[in-house]
């Protein structure tokens, strides 16, 4: 089969939960089929580009559209006109080429249309899957703050919903809210994001859990909530003077979360670390005690699966759409709190106090994580799209 992956950021130049379950089954897929990406062009040289697995073996082909600058405004909103260039340079790609499966993100939505163009036009008819990481529905009011917008956002989503053949969700919170979006159950497929399970227990490190009190990854933009992890340590701090916290990942509010700290008088127990490379990501979630993921959205969180099986026990928040918490429900591996800092600061000082719980936290921890590894779920998503040829 030739399938073609359709996403506006791509892995590893940039870092998020849909970038990499893409990488990760392009690569397994990449041994028995043709896999393509179509993004856009986060380099300088020719349109299309191909990533190898050594000098001899192809993973995979990479159109790249238009050179990129920022998915994101200085306020951490998808910037509109990047969304709109993205959707309209796409659609000669699709029109070109022969494709069997196009699996496209939901996200910015507006691409959505142009892929069923190319759908309904083509003489050679791919099939068109989704996977929807995220349905925001009532979450656009909060994001856009303009209630017209807003109702364009949700009614247009809802409107991207129904156009595919199939839709792929990673979580049963995400197929609940496509299924109060007005899609059929029997046309979505739950197939979990995953982690490289294997890779994670080969990363050695010396003086394991002793780097680092707490650590956070994932993208600094507002929804994540990285404020409330900052004003937790403040309150921390009055009992664990030199109490550190790692901060991984970069985004629009890191300068205004580095101002925070400071403000507060945390800068010193602080540090922002920024993207790094994914075995250092690995090291230093090894290196930590606690994983704190503080986000009132997540359709699954990857991160909280790397902590696991890490052995690290995990502290979300309570949010209706925070799909996180089902892992700490399933697994027992953590906890799930209010958003108030000062409860989360007094749950992290009883965890760092009590070296027994967090040794139980974490067998329980990487049990659960065991069950996600990526070549399980190439798999099943392999199957998927078997289902769909001609």
């Amino acid at each position: 089969m030739r399938i073609a992956y359709v996403i506006d950021g791509f892995y590893p130049f940039t870092i998020g939960g849909s970038e990499k379950r893409y990488w990760e089954l392009g690569k397994r897929l990449a041994k028995k089929h043709e896999i393509y990406f179509i993004t856009f062009k986060y380099w300088k040289n020719a349109e299309l580009m191909e990533f190898s697995r050594d000098s001899s073996s192809t993973f995979f082909h990479v159109y790249g559209i238009h050179r990129f600058f920022s998915r994101y405004d200085p306020k951490g909103r998808r910037r509109i006109s990047s969304a709109v260039e993205f959707s309209i340079k796409i659609l000669p790609i699709v029109l070109r080429e022969k494709f069997d499966i196009i699996d496209a993100t939901l996200a910015p939505i507006l691409h959505i249309p142009s892929l069923k163009i190319a759908q309904l036009a083509k003489r050679h008819r791919f099939a068109m899957i989704y996977t929807v990481h995220e349905v925001w529905k009532d979450i656009w009011k909060e994001y856009l703050k303009n209630p017209l917008v807003s109702m364009l956002a949700e009614f247009l989503e809802r409107i991207a919903l129904m156009m595919p053949d199939q839709i792929i969700v990673p979580s049963k919170f995400v197929k609940e809210r496509c299924i109060q979006a007005g899609i059929p159950p029997e046309k979505i497929e739950i197939v979990p994001n995953g982690i490289d399970y294997k890779y994670i227990q080969h990363v050695r490190v010396e003086n394991r859990h002793s780097e680092y009190d707490i650590v956070f990854a994932g993208r600094l933009v507002p929804y994540k909530r990285i404020d409330l992890l900052i004003k937790a340590i403040r309150f921390v701090k009055k009992e664990i003077p030199d109490v550190r916290v790692v901060i991984i990942g970069d985004g629009p509010l890191r300068k205004d979360l580095e101002r925070l700290a400071k403000k507060l008088n945390v800068h010193s127990n602080t540090i922002f670390a920024g993207n790094i490379k994914y075995r250092n990501l690995i090291m230093k979630l090894k290196q930590s005690k606690i994983f704190v993921l503080p986000s009132t959205y997540e359709g699954f969180s990857i991160a909280v699966i790397e902590a696991m099986a890490c052995g690290l026990p995990v502290i979300t928040v309570s949010s209706p759409t925070n799909a996180a918490k089902e892992h700490i429900e399933l697994s027992g591996a953590g906890y799930i709190l209010n958003q108030d800092p000062k409860k989360l600061a007094k749950v992290i000082y009883s965890l760092l106090m009590d070296e027994k719980l967090r040794k139980n936290l974490s067998a329980k921890a990487i049990k659960y994580a065991k069950r996600f590894d990526w070549d399980i779920l190439a798999e099943r998503i392999e199957k998927i799209y078997t289902s769909f040829q001609i």
